[in-house]
C-alpha cells in the first residue's frame, strides 16, 4: 500500500508535457544544389499532428560569391534534413513552411512553451538557425561546432501560434564557410509545473510516509 501511495504521489508531482512536431523530415524532398527553390511539397509525415496540412519548400539564397562548379546540396532523406557545402562555399539555406494555425491545448497556455530542433550532427563550424513567423523573428538556435545528437530549444510566448489562417514559418540556416549540418525533428513543446498547493500536499504526504516508517514495529 505504501509503495502504491508513493507512486501516486510521484505521479502528481511529475510535470505534464506535450509536443507538436511541425516536421519530422520523414517525407523525402530534393536534392537541391543550385541557387533557387525546390518545392513546395505537402508533408504527410505521420509525426506531424493531424489534421494539420503543412507544405515544405527548400531554398538556397544566393551567396556573396559563387564560383562554379558548386558542390552544395540540401536534401530531406531517411528522416533527416542534410545541408552540405563544398570548400569555401557559404549560402543561407531556408526551409519554408506554409501551415495552418497551431492550437495549443489549455494546459500549455500558462506553461513554458519552447521551439525545439534536434541536431543529428554538425561539422566544426558554428551554425545559427533563425526562426521567422510571418516575417517576424521568433528567435534562433545557436549550434556550436561538432554538435552531436542534441536538442536545442528556446522559449516563445504561448500564444505566438494563435494566428488564424495560413502562416509562413521559416528555418533560416547560416554558418561559416563550408558548413555542414544534419537536422532532425522540429516543433513545439511545452511543460506544466504543479501548483504550489499541490507541492505542499506532496511534501506533507512524503513526511507522513517517513513517520509511518519510523513507527513500524521491529519484527
Amino acid at each position: 500500500m505504501r509503495k502504491l501511495l508513493l507512486v501516486s504521489i510521484l505521479a502528481v508531482a511529475t510535470s505534464f508535457a506535450g509536443i507538436i512536431k511541425i516536421d519530422g523530415f520523414a517525407d523525402g524532398q530534393g536534392p537541391i544544389t543550385a541557387i533557387g527553390t525546390n518545392g513546395p511539397m505537402v508533408i504527410s509525415d505521420s509525426d506531424v499532428l493531424p489534421p494539420m496540412s503543412v507544405s515544405r519548400t527548400l531554398e538556397f539564397a544566393p551567396p556573396a560569391v559563387d564560383t562554379p562548379p558548386v558542390s552544395r546540396s540540401m536534401i530531406v532523406d531517411s528522416g533527416v534534413l542534410d545541408i552540405n557545402h563544398g570548400t569555401g562555399e557559404n549560402t543561407t539555406a531556408r526551409v519554408i513552411y506554409a501551415l495552418p494555425q497551431i492550437v495549443l491545448p489549455p494546459a500549455a497556455i500558462a506553461s513554458t512553451v519552447e521551439l525545439f530542433l534536434e541536431i543529428v550532427q554538425s561539422d566544426a563550424n558554428p551554425t545559427n538557425v533563425q526562426v521567422l513567423l510571418n516575417g517576424g523573428s521568433l528567435g534562433s538556435f545557436a549550434i556550436p561546432g561538432n554538435t552531436m545528437n542534441q536538442q536545442v530549444v528556446f522559449a516563445v510566448p504561448s500564444l505566438v501560434f494563435g494566428n488564424p489562417g495560413t502562416n509562413s514559418l521559416v528555418l533560416e540556416v547560416t554558418g561559416a564557410n563550408s558548413y555542414d549540418i544534419t537536422l532532425d525533428s522540429f516543433g513545439v513543446q511545452w511543460s506544466t509545473t504543479p501548483e504550489p498547493g499541490t507541492m505542499v500536499l506532496v511534501g506533507l504526504a512524503i513526511s507522513g510516509l517517513g513517520l509511518l516508517r519510523r513507527r513500524r514495529p521491529v519484527a
